[in-house]
């Protein structure tokens, strides 16, 4: 078996082959395949490869790294270098992009939350707001399903400061993609559209200490971001009776359970085993507990003595 060099020099070279024997090849089409190292959140440095057609300012990107992880599972250097063309080429005369005008257009603006030392190689080139608790909140362009996180080039060119940046896309966020706070029992039992939205309840509603809730956006994706949105700590200390921890479940939601109702070393140990056997690195968030009381978020770190008690 090949080792990843090894598999991607041969992999590259059958993608190429594959394309000059294809149609687009035949009809004198000048497409081509670059290859170019590409800085990702939560993956980091990846191995793109560009199908670029001359003339066009958007082209379909494949990840070398994502075909070696299925030739490590006994698939083929021959049959993923087909399966790589197949799948790319609806998308070389149609490759998605954004309107000329989408990144003028503040409203489309939205953050999604990091671990700040896991992604500190990608932060370095993108803005970012740190929440001094090991996490930091990034900001990304919507257009339709279509994303594009706001590098510190982008910024400059939207002419917006890091302030206004972050301010904007937290309004837009919490506007655009509300929060969601479920008992996770009754999720589980029946699923997100028949499950009951706490944080419609009026303050003061029993919230038993020893369930965990969980918390996200409406559409569960990227919703860890959500604990950063204006007031909501606050209105969560206010529902749950008091102070509570968040474990960190992944990038798209946490969950919280009322502090009189669980011990935090256990619930360290919860997440760190979650995040090594469940959690995938893509999704990964934190291995750290984290406690708020009085809409204040703090980090209680992996090695735990013993948590305080907030009033």
């Amino acid at each position: 078996m090949l080792d990843y060099s090894g598999f991607k020099s041969e992999f590259i070279s059958r993608c190429r082959q594959n394309l000059g024997e294809s149609a687009f090849a035949a009809a004198g089409r000048d497409v081509y395949i670059e290859e170019q190292p590409v800085r990702k959140a939560q993956a980091g440095e990846l191995t793109g490869l560009i199908f670029r057609t001359r003339g066009s300012s958007c082209s379909p990107t494949l990840y070398v790294e994502d075909f070696f992880r299925m030739y490590e599972s006994g698939h083929s250097v021959d049959e993923l270098s087909l399966a790589a063309l197949t799948n790319v080429i609806p998308y070389i005369d149609n490759a998605p992009g954004f309107p000329e005008d989408a990144f003028e257009d503040t409203s489309k603006l939205r953050v999604r939350l990091l671990n700040s030392s896991r992604n500190s190689d990608y932060l370095k080139e993108v803005p970012h707001a740190d929440s001094g608790c090991g996490l930091s909140l990034i900001a990304e362009v919507r257009s339709g399903e279509y994303r594009a996180v706001v590098t510190n080039g982008l910024m400059e060119s939207m002419e917006i400061s890091r302030e206004d940046l972050f301010e904007i896309a937290l309004e837009n966020s919490s506007a655009e993609d509300p929060p969601v706070l479920y008992e996770l029992s009754e999720l589980l039992m029946k699923g997100h559209d028949s499950c009951t939205d706490l944080l419609g309840s009026e303050s003061g509603s029993f919230f038993p200490a020893d369930s965990l809730y969980l918390l996200s956006n409406r559409n569960c994706f990227w919703g860890s971001a959500v604990l950063f949105y204006p007031g909501l700590l606050g209105r969560l200390c206010e529902l749950l009776n008091g102070p509570f921890f968040v474990l960190p479940s992944s990038v798209h939601e946490v969950l919280l359970l009322p502090e009189s109702g669980g011990d935090p070393q256990r619930l360290a140990e919860i997440i760190g085993n979650a995040n090594r056997t469940i959690v995938s690195d893509e999704d990964y968030l934190s291995d750290d507990l984290y406690i708020c009381g009085s809409g204040v978020l703090r980090r209680i770190p992996a090695v735990i003595e013993k948590a305080a008690t907030l009033s």
